[in-house]
């Protein structure tokens, strides 16, 4: 097929009818800048021929102009075998397909099917793509490493295509074993459903990791061209309030301002002066009344203070009582906080004591996870030592199987160039006659039988025919012969194979070497904090284990040194020895707090009498100090 022309029409950025034209035989290049319509362009071809015209998928929705419910249009002219097509298709809106095949015309469902037989491809699902070769090999923009849906004809083209190119170079039994070997390749990457696995699914969740942080790096792009959009807003601003005529002006006004409000201040100043002078002379005339009024007044209060400090005499000797008796209870109950607290100490030292045993116990735990971890690391250590002498050990690798390969098909070759020059003996044997003919000590049966050097036929009861093959190059075909075979020879001795099998079991060996080699290097990065070495990290494990075993034995002689050691057991229950300790704590706590409470309730009685007696006493002392003053004003 050649693609000769193109239009499209409400396609993405083209609203209006664009042709591309001038498309031949050979390599055609589309070259503009970026966004002018290249993949547009050749997602539209891709839709006109792989796409059904009906079809209301996301691929068909893609192609309308942006913003838009338009309804594209394309048409593409091509060639086959010399014979001129035109395939014209409208999608979304009133969708139809009409191809052009000379001067026939055919139209919908009939013109998708006579283009897909023109081109090989093949229904695909509903609303998807049609399946195919062209499908598999026309590779879009950023998908050259995707995996191509194929149909089974199409699959069974291109193994057919790729076994008969392998068959061709190498022979079948080799296009058999590269297949196998493509297979379980292929094993490594994907499973049995053809999903990805191990590297290749890491891979893949890496791209998707990186697609996120693109887009986070995006929104963080947009938030900074939004802040610089506000300075340069707030910079405009700044421009327009710094303007020396507008500055100015306002100088000018504020000036003003100024001159009027220091007017404001004299005037409001002389307007205080005579109010002053004014409610000076009114407080004169109004003190000579108050001065009359506040004589008789005090002559009356005088009387009355008299008989109120008689009152409070009899008062503060009734509150002195009172302030007694409650200090001698308050010292009462100030004893038994005392006996609480001391009961509270000694179940505070019981709790420290068992609490010491559980940090023993914390202690030890710590030290049995840091040894299982020392021992998980040396072993890890001690796999990747020996997966690395297995590997060593591997005589065989890549380069070496490739020349065994190589010499493999020139011996293969010499066999094929020595057939070809063969002389065929037919041999048709009638009844009776099996076993009757020898072909150099060989019994001959019924078929063609290959003479590639000079043969002895012995025919029982008749006689023997020497046969000589009619080529002169026997000799040196011969002697390729031997030489390649001498040459694969050699290369299998090298490597300690017994033939090219054996070889590619020694490869799968190594691989398998090389991959228990990762893994157990896996297992071992696994195991390390962050980016520490393996001796670092066993020699930081070991520290740890001797350090622990260091604060074990510093806290057990502790225990055992301390005057408390007899209350608990050394295999005895620690946590439920922590529980009663906390609980005998709990209980002297509680004991303890009903002997404050006790204490400071009533400490509520002590402070009344004594503030009782304080204001009688206050009492007392003003009624006394207001008749002296009463006195004294009357004098």
């Amino acid at each position: 097929m050649m693609l000769r022309g193109l239009e499209v029409e409400q396609v993405r950025r083209f609203g209006d009818p664009v042709r591309l034209s001038g498309l031949g035989p050979g390599l055609n290049l589309l070259a503009a800048p970026n966004e002018f319509g290249k993949s547009t362009l050749l997602a539209a071809l891709r839709a006109v021929f792989m796409l059904q015209h009906g079809s209301k998928s996301e691929a068909v929705r893609s192609l309308q102009p942006y913003g838009q419910s338009a309804s594209p249009r394309i048409a593409a002219d091509f060639t086959i075998d010399g014979t001129e097509y035109r395939i014209e298709k409208r999608f979304v809106s009133r969708p139809a397909a009409r191809l052009t095949e000379g001067g026939r015309v055919l139209e919908g469902e009939e013109a998708e099917a006579h283009l897909q037989r023109l081109i090989g491809l093949e229904p695909g699902k509903r609303g998807t793509e049609a399946l195919g070769i062209m499908a598999a090999l026309w590779v879009g923009q950023g998908q050259s490493l995707a995996q191509p849906e194929l149909s089974d004809p199409a699959r069974t083209t291109v193994r057919t295509c790729l076994e008969a190119d392998l068959g061709a170079m190498t022979g079948g039994a080799e296009a058999e074993r590269i297949l196998a070997r493509v297979r379980a390749d292929l094993a490594i990457l994907q499973d049995g459903r053809g999903n990805p696995k191990g590297r290749y699914r890491a891979a893949i969740e890496g791209e998707a990791e990186a697609a996120d942080e693109i887009a986070r790096l995006d929104a963080r792009r947009r938030m900074l061209e939004d802040d610089l959009a506000a300075m340069a807003e707030c910079r405009r601003r700044l421009a327009h309030e710094d303007n020396a005529d507008r500055r100015e002006k306002e100088h000018a006004v504020l000036a003003e301002a100024r001159r009027l409000r220091d007017r404001l201040r004299e005037y409001d100043a002389l307007y205080r002066a005579a109010c002053a002078a004014q409610a000076h002379a009114a407080a004169r005339v109004e003190a000579a009344g108050q001065d009359i009024a506040r004589r008789a007044a005090w002559q009356a209060e005088l009387d009355g203070e008299t008989a109120r400090l008689t009152d409070l005499a009899e008062a503060l000797d009734l509150a002195e009582a009172r302030h007694a008796a409650a200090q001698a209870a308050h010292a009462a109950r100030q004893q038994a906080v005392e006996a609480t607290e001391r009961a509270r100490a000694t179940a505070r030292r019981a709790l420290d004591r068992v609490e010491a045993h559980l940090a023993l116990a914390r202690l030890q735990r710590e030290r049995l996870d840091e040894a299982t971890r020392l021992d998980r690391l040396e072993q890890a250590e001690a796999e990747v030592a020996r997966a690395g002498l297995r590997l060593a050990a591997c005589t065989m690798d890549g380069a070496r199987m490739s020349a065994i390969r190589q010499a493999e098909r020139a011996v293969q070759a010499a066999r094929a160039a020595s057939r070809a020059q063969a002389t065929v003996l037919n041999v048709t044997l009638e009844d009776g006659g099996e076993g009757r003919l020898v072909l150099d000590g060989r019994v001959l049966h019924s078929g063609p039988v290959d003479l590639t050097d000079s043969a002895t036929l012995h025919i029982d009861g008749v006689g023997t025919i020497r046969i000589e093959p009619a080529s002169g190059d026997r000799a040196r075909l011969r002697a390729e012969l031997a030489a390649a075979e001498d040459a694969l020879r050699r290369m299998l001795d090298q490597a300690g194979c017994a033939d090219p099998d054996a070889a590619e079991t020694a490869l799968a060996q190594r691989r398998q070497a090389d991959l228990a080699l990762n893994a157990a290097r896996s297992v071992l990065a696994h195991l390390l904090p962050g980016t520490q070495d393996v001796a670092a990290a066993l020699a930081e494990a070991r520290r740890n284990v001797t350090a622990l075993d260091e604060r074990i034995a510093r806290q057990a002689a502790a225990l055992a040194q301390g005057p408390d050691t007899a209350g608990v057991e050394p295999d005895a229950d620690v946590a439920a020895a922590h529980d009663r300790a906390l609980r005998a704590m709990q209980a002297a706590d509680a004991r303890a707090a009903d002997a404050r409470q006790a204490l400071f309730a009533p400490d509520e009685t002590l402070r009344q009498a004594a503030a009782d007696l304080a204001r009688a006493r206050a009492e007392a002392q003003s009624a006394r100090e207001a008749a002296g003053r009463l006195a004294r004003d009357m004098a």
